[in-house]
């Protein structure tokens, strides 16, 4: 099945309170990657974007047009609401502090009733795809089976070009980042491309690497063709 992303400028429908979102991002010269998020409708019906944008950069703001959004089958209105109470909680709880980091760990990362961080210790965080993946595991949404995501020399160049950026750009965390310099290379990145193309795909079991990876290129390439990448 194609991966399908939609314009915001083409209109959101109004019977949808929940998609997962994408855009393109170029941190600096040296770093060219997507970002991933949540879309959810507000209470006055504004469309908010809910988002780990970066190191203690948990968002709630209005989305702007430089996103794409997939509507995701298993996000029915039940479920849609659910998760959108959860993301304002979590958003209330941790909007100026929660770690960004490239390791991706088991075990729960918030609260589900207060929203708060759980793993707390340097270096414990999420990236803007793993913060997707794990809100949504948070309903029993287990998008990806992580054991199956590769080891390579491309996605270890990336961790050591993004924990250089944290570094540089927050010298006052250093010591949030220095846990995670040991572990470039060692564990494995999920693409914000990859998760949406998790989501397109899911129904009910985690989804491999291999079964991901075509979703992924799909997704790219809906951004080149509706002109976001």
């Amino acid at each position: 099945m194609a991966v399908n992303l939609n314009c915001f400028s083409n209109g959101f429908p109004d019977d949808i309170d929940l998609a997962i979102v994408i855009a393109g991002s170029q941190i600096t010269d040296s770093i060219d990657q997507r970002h991933a998020g949540f879309v959810a409708r507000g209470g006055n019906d504004d469309l908010l974007l809910f988002d780990l944008a970066w190191h203690d950069a948990l968002r709630q703001t209005p989305i702007s047009h430089e996103y794409a959004y997939l509507i995701a089958d298993f996000l029915d209105p039940v479920n849609a609401s659910a998760i959108i109470a959860f993301l304002v909680t979590l958003h209330h709880a941790n909007k100026e502090k929660f770690t960004y980091s490239i390791n991706y760990e088991d075990g729960e990362y918030f609260d589900k009733n207060t929203g708060q961080k759980l793993k707390t210790k340097p270096g414990q965080g999420l990236t803007c795809a793993t913060f997707v993946l794990e809100v949504l595991s948070r309903y029993g949404f287990m998008l990806i089976d992580k054991k199956t995501w590769p080891l390579t020399a491309e996605n270890e160049k990336w961790q050591q070009d993004i924990l250089s950026k944290l570094m540089t750009s927050r010298p006052a965390s250093v010591d949030e980042f220095l846990p995670q310099v040991d572990l470039v290379g060692k564990v494995p990145r999920v693409k914000p491309e990859e998760a949406l193309g998790a989501a397109s795909l899911y129904d009910e079991d985690p989804l491999d690497y291999a079964t991901v990876l075509p979703a992924a290129v799909d997704v790219v390439s809906e951004l080149d063709r509706i002109g976001l990448r």
